[in-house]
């Protein structure tokens, strides 16, 4: 009834606002692994005495995101939200590990 359709919409909003919190976790863990990785960029490209570059580079993290967005809603309606999900864990741990590599 009436009672079991709230609760399933408040369950359903808790799911969203959780995804939404877990996704800005991302976000600020991959801004915080660019900043640490500027440490051996800046140097190596002599980029020191170029601010705007160093903040590009830290800007393509989140034009990665944004590109990875798309492509995840696509991939979404061909193999489901589990899939995408399998996918999108697998490559963020691969990439992790090529990271610490």
């Amino acid at each position: 009834g009436s009672e079991e359709g709230a609760a399933a919409a408040a369950i359903a909003g808790r799911v969203v606002a959780m995804s939404a919190a877990l996704s800005s976790l991302i976000q600020g863990y991959s801004t915080g692994v660019i900043g640490g990785a500027l440490l051996y960029i800046v140097p190596e490209f002599d980029l020191a005495a170029r601010p705007a570059m160093q903040g590009l580079i830290v800007t393509a993290t989140t034009i990665g995101s944004l590109l990875g967005t798309f492509s995840a809603s696509r991939l979404s309606d061909r193999a489901g939200r589990r899939g995408t999900l399998l996918v999108s864990s697998c490559l963020f741990l691969v990439a992790g590990a090529l990271l610490g590599w």
